[in-house]
């Protein structure tokens, strides 16, 4: 092997990935005046809730990875025109798709803080501060469900990750055998998240069987068709094994009866676990409370901050009330690590997660906690509601508007009936087209029933009563453009 002497370690350049403070204060001044422009532009009504362009973003694959080092304003010029000029505007009042969050700015410095200190928040050792903080949060949020003391919970990506963790903890407590797996039973509606099965793909459950209970007339779980089910299964020699309700379903709203389901879960020793991502943080309005009774009496709770509290993607959380199964399913002993990785009370999240190089996720909800208090997300959450149903109100009043269930919490689902299936097909898509190309909303569609319906969640923390009555002037003109043809 080669002796490596100062002169070869010399010549080498190595502070081009350090900078200095002024450096820093350029990167910095650029990189929030383009951020500020974006903002402006969006708030003013400069920038669209939707726009796509012809090449649809390949425009960033003009600058590739390279040897040499590129200009900040050049590199900022190119995400401005290819990155925020393609796609739905997640900043927009106008964006109505999905689950809208809305990226509250405060948020967005506390990722800033997290990144650029770049605190290890996985082990208490490492930072304490860190780990009691996301620690005080997940305890708030299982305070707002009625969790006992003893609990634990993460803080993870988003849904997808806390629901394939809870699945997982189900099946180490249930201590299942992998010859378990084909006779296992899974208990949910046709308005299910699908994360529910990559979870079970994921966790190695693929072979478990989806049983489908029925719903009422507002797409609620029937807990009375879920204990039949379960009864029968047994009665076939199969395992009847979890049963997820959810707390306000993606396509619809719905809200299971989380109590009644409970009854069914004790019963028959059913893994119970509440898919809260959407709905969660509405037990913060008053007049919602009563849909969250039972929520307590759940083995495990998804809730997703990035939806509720208007917080950047990237943030949801797990929480178990029996937190020692959810340290038994993921404490290991790591030799390189200190030994108080180990100490439960520390509740270090290495220990309650598959995750071990983790995100500072919780610096992002601490700061706009902190910063405007409870009480503001509470009323932009009441509000919420009743835009919901402001919308839904002056939406039956159009006649040609055929209108889905009340809204639950704030999805609503509507179409113009103008004929035949065929022809309220080809009007609806029309629709929902027009008023993509105006650019001005971002809404997406969805078949209930057979029938192709425009889905609307005005859940945006930018979301007010003029962006409602901007929606429905402009879904006015395009109903009468597309009647007139």
């Amino acid at each position: 092997m080669a002796q490596i002497g100062d002169e070869e370690i010399n010549h080498l350049d190595v502070n081009k990935l350090d900078s200095n403070t002024a450096e820093r204060y350029d990167l910095d001044r650029k990189v929030m005046a383009f951020v500020e422009s974006h903002l402006k532009d969006t708030e003013e009504r400069r920038k669209p809730a939707y726009r796509m362009t012809k090449d649809e973003g390949a425009g960033i694959l003009e600058h590739p990875i390279g040897e040499t080092p590129k200009n900040i304003d050049m590199l900022l010029s190119v995400l401005d025109k290819h990155l925020l000029g393609n796609g739905f505007n997640q900043n927009h009042d106008g964006h109505m798709a999905y689950i809208p969050g809305g990226s509250i700015y405060a948020a967005a410095l506390g990722d800033y803080i997290a990144a650029a200190t770049d605190r290890f928040a996985a082990v208490f050792s490492h930072c304490p501060g860190a780990v009691r903080m996301e620690n005080m949060l997940i305890s708030w949020v299982a305070s707002l469900f009625g969790y006992p003391e003893g609990h634990a919970g993460n803080i993870a990506s988003g849904a997808s990750t806390s629901m394939l963790m809870a699945l997982v903890v189900a099946r180490h407590s249930k201590r299942l055998k992998s010859r378990d797996f084909e006779r296992l039973v899974v208990y949910v509606t046709d308005m299910c998240h699908i994360c529910v099965q990559a979870g079970l793909n994921t966790a190695g459950l693929f072979e478990a069987i989806i049983r489908k209970v029925p719903m009422d007339e507002d797409f609620r779980m029937n807990a009375d068709e879920l204990r039949r089910l379960v009864m029968k299964d047994k009665q076939a020699g199969l395992l009847p094994f979890v049963v997820v309700a959810s707390l306000g379903t993606t396509a619809v709203g719905a809200v299971d009866p989380i109590d009644d389901i409970a009854d069914v879960a004790e019963e028959h020793d059913l893994w119970f676990c509440v898919d809260a991502a959407y709905g969660g943080f509405f037990v913060l309005v008053d007049e919602c409370k009563p849909l969250f009774k039972g929520i307590e009496r759940a083995d495990a709770i998804v809730v997703d901050p990035h939806k509720g509290l208007f917080l950047p993607k990237g943030i949801g959380m797990l929480l178990v009330k029996d937190g020692q199964k959810l340290r038994d399913c993921f404490t290991v002993f790591i030799s390189y690590l200190p030994g108080d990785s180990l100490n439960m009370e520390a509740n270090s999240p290495i220990n309650l997660s598959f995750e071990n190089t983790k995100h500072f996720r919780g610096l992002r909800m601490w700061l706009p906690l902190q910063l405007y208090g409870v009480q503001a997300f509470r009323d932009s959450l009441e509000e919420k509601i009743f835009l919901s149903r402001y919308l839904y109100r002056k939406l039956s009043e159009i006649p040609s508007v055929v209108t889905g269930r009340y809204p639950q919490l704030t999805v609503i689902t509507f179409y113009c009936d103008v004929g035949t299936d065929d022809e309220n097909q080809i009007f609806n898509t029309n629709l929902l087209t027009e008023i993509l190309n105006d650019g001005s909303f971002y809404l997406t569609s969805i078949r209930i029933q057979g029938k192709l319906c425009l889905r609307v969640c005005p859940i945006h923390n930018r979301s007010h009563k003029d962006s409602i009555d901007r929606f429905l002037m402009l879904l006015h003109e395009k109903i009468g453009k597309l009647a007139a043809w």
